[in-house]
């Protein structure tokens, strides 16, 4: 029951006076995609951005008021760019400078001379953020008898991941909206809620609660059960922006439960305590 959403474009956010830089709003998360924003990926939710330093420009044409006659001079190379000895040209990430690449600007079919105009560092990232799986319990533990109900409980509750993105801390919020049970039987049902104990509930053993499931056969059955997650992320200090979709995530381990007979005896007289009867 995964939905795939739509990804929310990141509005501008200065980070050491880089900006991250807003980006079409993507349509998947594709690890071969480059995302802005936020969405929702296999198991997790993917957030996305790119900051981008502009280059200063090239110089041209010489000074005024009695500078050097050739004038100008080489441009100024944005952050993260270094020129070589013989030509080549070397751009390194500015989050990560010891990832660079190094190029020959003849080679890009592109003249970056002594005097370019200085083009701009991008540099793109992906942070994923995947919520805790749900848990599954049963009242009575770990058995339960035909025909009346199983009361089953699944365990789980909002919370929040961090991260990093960009060099600024990351969020995103998980909130619990919607459950699925699988009781093993070939019965499943959904729920707004992962259920309540008995007595948290105020309701005696084997009652019917929202969750609970009534087995009709005897054997073990394997229980297991899905958590709808919404979310909402913020990148650093800004507010927090909501993630188009919701995030479905299974138990990790199935529940296995005893169904037993309701069995009845014969006694000669009513069971008391500390009285001996014959069948109590």
């Amino acid at each position: 029951m995964r939905r795939v959403g739509t990804a929310l474009a990141l509005g501008l956010l200065l980070v050491g006076g880089v900006g991250l830089a807003s980006a079409a709003v993507a349509a998947s998360c594709d690890a071969g995609g480059a995302i802005s924003g936020a969405c929702i990926g296999n198991g997790s939710v993917d957030i996305g951005g790119s900051v981008e330093r502009p280059g200063t420009g090239g110089g041209s044409g010489g000074g005024t008021g009695g500078g050097n006659e050739g004038g100008g001079g080489s441009a100024e190379l944005p952050p993260g760019v270094t020129d070589g000895p013989n030509g080549e040209r070397t751009v390194c990430s500015l989050m990560r400078p010891d990832e660079c690449y190094t190029f020959t600007p003849g080679d890009l079919g592109t003249d970056l001379g002594a005097a370019p105009a200085a083009q701009p560092v991008t540099i793109r990232d992906v942070a994923s953020f995947a919520p805790a799986a749900p848990t599954v319990t049963t009242e009575p533990a770990a058995w339960g008898v035909r025909g009346l109900h199983t009361n089953v409980i699944a365990g789980a509750s909002g919370h929040t991941r961090t991260g990093t993105l960009l060099g600024q801390v990351a969020e995103v919020n998980f909130i619990p909206v919607g459950f699925t049970f699988d009781y093993g039987d070939g019965d499943t049902t959904t729920s707004r809620t992962g259920g309540s104990s008995w007595a948290a509930l105020g309701l005696a053993e084997f009652s019917k609660t929202p969750t609970s499931h009534r087995y009709t056969s005897v054997g073990t059955k394997t229980i297991t059960a899905e958590v709808e997650y919404a979310a909402e992320y913020r990148i650093g200090d800004s507010g927090w922006l909501p993630v188009v979709g919701t995030l479905s995530i299974p138990t990790e381990e199935p529940h296995a439960v005893q169904i037993v007979r309701n069995s009845t005896v014969g006694v000669d007289k009513p069971c008391r305590p500390g009285t001996p009867a014959i069948g109590c």
